[in-house]
């Protein structure tokens, strides 16, 4: 007598395991060979004891191969939501990419500005057009760098000079610097762009407009 067990069934399920007759048709040093023996009819009050007949059996495998259908149903219900979870994954880490490229870019721009030919690797002269060259390699590697917009300014008790963009002034307690702020924009557009169409919501990270802004003082 042999038991088979179906490990895909809970320990509390009645067709978990089936008793066999078996028969010993090939013993060698590599395992033993066996044939199932099944009764031609089922006896109910007796199959555990006398082995399980054909019907019993046959039950039996059309249980594996039901749940073996029924996995491949769960895993195509499934599929979907990983493959969502995958595009959303790429998506947010381009945006975190983009986020971190503008601030090192703000920053970037009021370092030079303010150091001008001081800074390693400095084109020259703090011209407007150094500082949007130096703003604009720092975000060279975004996808959609045609969108980048820049907001210069100098602000020197309470006066605002706008170098580019449009400008506020700024308030400071110390009144013997300037302030030099630079504020870089970008919209970010996701990597792989997804959305339920039917009901017109996007099904990962819509386009964003990123701004991230750098004031740095110096000595007017």
């Amino acid at each position: 007598m042999i038991s088979i067990q179906r490990s895909d069934a809970s320990d509390v399920d009645p067709d978990r395991s089936i008793m066999l007759n078996a028969k010993v048709v090939r013993a060698a040093e590599d395992g033993v060979g066996l044939n199932f023996v099944l009764l031609d009819k089922d006896d109910s009050q007796n199959s555990h004891a006398n082995g399980a007949g054909r019907k019993t059996f046959r039950r039996f495998l059309e249980r594996v191969r039901d749940n073996k259908g029924q996995a491949l149903i769960e895993y195509g219900l499934i599929l979907p939501f990983v493959f969502l979870l995958i595009i959303n994954l790429v998506n947010f880490g381009g945006f975190f990419y983009a986020w971190i490229t503008v601030a090192n870019a703000a920053r970037a721009g009021a370092d030079y500005a303010i150091m001008a030919g001081a800074s390693v690797g400095a084109p020259g002269k703090p011209s407007l057009a150094n500082i949007t060259s130096v703003i604009t390699q720092d975000v060279y590697s975004l996808p959609n760098k045609a969108s980048v917009s820049l907001n210069i300014c100098q602000t020197y008790k309470g006066v605002v000079t706008t170098l580019s963009g449009t400008c506020t002034a700024l308030s400071d307690p110390e009144t013997n610097y300037t302030l030099m702020s630079i504020d870089v924009g970008y919209t970010y557009v996701p990597l792989l762009p997804i959305s339920f169409q039917a009901f017109g919501v996007p099904a990962t990270l819509p386009p964003t407009t990123i701004h991230q802004k750098a004031v740095m003082r110096l000595v007017q």
